[in-house]
């Protein structure tokens, strides 16, 4: 009994007959949920065949073990077998490279957030991260099912949504940006198209004030002077009037 509780197990024990299961199971009782070691025995007797493997295999659903050893007692089995699972799982190589590639591809996207937030220009550069993100978000959320836990489950779908989002909000924000290169587009466009219009205007007035003062200069070379209209007028007198002169 000393032995006993000294330390729950943290790795699945490998089982090979039902006395060792049920040894491993009624440790799992008596360490975790406060069952004395005659009661937990009693409650997992009712497991009188298979080896880990198949106790591992059936306790994915939680009415097999309710069916089996009782709801309370099933329900308790479950959630420590769902524990160590995980634990088995987390240190397996493949468990490690998973949680590292998933930490990995959460850093990489938070530095896109602050790219995108701190950097517009560059997100048109990063058009292959937004479609990883869209691509990752479905494919780890296929990936999931390979996880035997259900919070490991829950873990994975929480980060499959996360990178789902991450990705619409990458293309939500590359969209913004390129209506808001078309409509400066516009703005220049129609900007050009006014300095062009002012142009023609003046091109317009300063043709037409030449017009003008060409004619005006012609109206000045017909026109005869004032010297002589006088001195035809003196000779037009003198003609009419001679005694006088």
């Amino acid at each position: 009994m000393a032995e006993l509780v000294k330390e729950a197990p943290r790795v699945i024990p490998q089982a090979v007959n039902p006395e060792e299961v049920r040894s491993y199971l009624s440790e799992l009782l008596t360490l975790r949920h406060g069952y004395d070691l005659k009661a937990a025995q009693e409650a997992v007797a009712a497991w009188t065949y298979g080896n880990i493997t198949h106790l591992l295999s059936r306790s994915k659903s939680e009415s097999y073990l309710a069916q089996r050893f009782g709801r309370n007692v099933g329900h308790q089995l479950w959630t420590s077998l769902n524990e160590d699972k995980l634990t088995d799982f987390m240190n397996s190589f493949h468990g490690l490279f998973m949680t590292a590639l998933l930490t990995l591809a959460i850093m990489v996207a938070l530095i896109y957030l602050v790219i995108c937030f701190a950097l517009p220009n560059w997100t048109a550069r990063l058009g292959p991260l937004r479609r990883f993100f869209l691509a990752a978000g479905p494919a780890t959320f296929a990936i999931v099912w390979q996880f035997p836990h259900c919070l490991a489950k829950s873990i994975i779908f929480a980060t499959s949504f996360f990178f789902t989002l991450i990705g619409i909000f990458a293309w939500l924000v590359r969209w913004m940006e390129i209506e808001s290169e078309k409509d400066d587009k516009k703005e220049l466009a129609e900007h050009a198209k006014a300095l062009k219009k002012e142009k023609e205007k003046e091109k317009e007035k300063s043709k037409r004030m030449r017009n003008e003062a060409a004619k005006l200069q012609e109206d000045i070379k017909d026109a005869p002077s004032t010297s002589e209209d006088e001195s035809g007028y003196n000779l037009r007198q003198r003609k009419r009037n001679p005694a006088t002169h």
